[in-house]
C-alpha cells in the first residue's frame, strides 16, 4: 500500500521546489525520479512522517486546494478511460 505524507502542506511545498530544481524534459510528465528522491529526502530531513491513509493526516496539515485539484484530475482521467473503453474517443 502506498504511503501518504503526514504533512501535506510541507510535502506539496517540497514537490514544487523539486519540480523547479529538476525539470522534466516532457511537458505534462509530472516529476522525475531525481525530483521525487530529493523531495523525499528533504521531507524526512525536515521531520516529515508517512502514514498509510489520507484519513490519518491531521486536518490542520492537509492541503484542501491540492486535494480538490487531484480529485478533478482523477475524475477527468476516469471519464477518459470510460470513453476509451466504450470506443468513443
Amino acid at each position: 500500500m502506498a504511503k501518504v505524507a503526514a504533512n501535506q502542506k510541507l510535502w506539496n511545498s517540497l514537490m514544487r521546489q523539486a519540480k523547479a530544481k529538476y525539470p522534466t524534459k516532457r511537458p505534462g510528465a509530472g516529476t522525475n525520479r531525481a525530483a521525487n528522491k530529493w523531495a523525499s529526502q528533504e521531507y524526512a530531513r525536515q521531520g516529515g512522517d508517512w502514514v498509510s491513509s489520507i484519513r490519518e493526516v491531521d486536518p490542520k496539515l492537509r492541503d484542501p486546494k491540492k486535494e480538490l485539484e487531484d480529485k478533478k484530475k482523477a475524475k477527468i482521467s476516469r471519464i477518459k478511460k470510460e470513453k476509451k473503453e466504450r470506443n468513443i474517443l
